[in-house]
């Protein structure tokens, strides 16, 4: 298996949308929180509870994976600028280890957020 590389000024330029990314998907994430809050205080049917309870619970999820994302971005940018701050000389033509990991970590979390956002969205439709 071959190790992909690419340059710093990319890997901080990735780090820094999949920030922008995930501070998103909080604020919608806390918009949705809202909206179910008006279901509940509307309704008292089990079955309308019971699957906004499950959406919050996927909401409760989706934020911890969202820290998860962050802080490996944050460990991440650390050791790059620790790297930089050490090595000034021809930085911007240096190759750095890629990061596959994390980069399937944001993409599962793009789609299945989607996924959320599309069921949540739905599910209000159907309730409000």
């Amino acid at each position: 298996m071959s190790t992909e590389h690419i340059y710093l000024k990319d890997l901080h330029a990735e780090h820094k949308e999949w920030t922008n990314e995930m501070s998103l998907y909080k604020e919608e994430l806390a918009s949705f929180e809202n909206r179910l809050g008006e279901v509940v205080s509307r309704n008292t049917n089990t079955e309308v509870l019971a699957t906004l309870e499950h959406l919050q619970n996927s909401m409760i999820r989706h934020k911890e994976v969202i820290d998860e994302i962050n802080h490996h971005i944050g460990v991440h940018e650390q050791k790059l600028a620790k790297y930089a701050e050490e090595n000034q000389t021809a930085i911007d033509r240096k190759y750095f280890e890629d990061h596959p990991g994390l980069r399937d970590k944001v993409e599962t979390e793009r789609k299945l957020f989607t996924e959320l956002k599309e069921e949540t969205l739905a599910y209000l439709a159907k309730v409000l």
